[in-house]
């Protein structure tokens, strides 16, 4: 895992790479949370895979991430994605944590699609990202 951090913007970009477990994703997101609590984050999963997650570990790591975050409703997260199936499973993540997840998230197969989202005010309404 490796990151950049913009703190003018409060956005952290997260790089994981390989096929990652739950244990991996709560690790990572653990780290993020305690180190930049309050950032929004951008996981950069394009050089990683989430294929393999079922929709019960999705359902866990939305629970988790409701725990870990410090300030509901005021940061974004998102992934990003290389592969159809990431981009599917991903999906899958912000439905099954639509009602449990206490930040906006969206899923991207476009870098500059996904930062003009965080750059973006939550006005509530509009297209929804990463679609294309």
């Amino acid at each position: 895992m490796d990151f950049d951090v913009d703190h003018h913007r409060k956005l952290i970009k997260i790089r994981l790479f390989g096929d990652l477990s739950p244990d991996a994703l709560r690790e990572a997101a653990s780290q993020v949370f305690s180190q930049y609590p309050g950032y929004s984050r951008l996981w950069d999963l394009r050089s990683a895979s989430i294929g393999d997650l079922s929709r019960d570990q999705l359902e866990g790591l939305a629970k988790f991430s409701q725990r870990g975050d410090s300030q509901p409703g005021k940061v974004r997260s998102a992934l990003l994605v290389a592969r159809d199936l990431d981009f599917g499973v991903g999906r899958m993540y912000q439905m099954v944590g639509e009602q449990i997840l206490p930040v906006n998230f969206a899923v991207f197969r476009d870098e500059d699609e996904a930062d003009g989202w965080f750059s973006e005010t939550d006005d509530g309404g509009g297209d929804e990202p990463g679609s294309q």
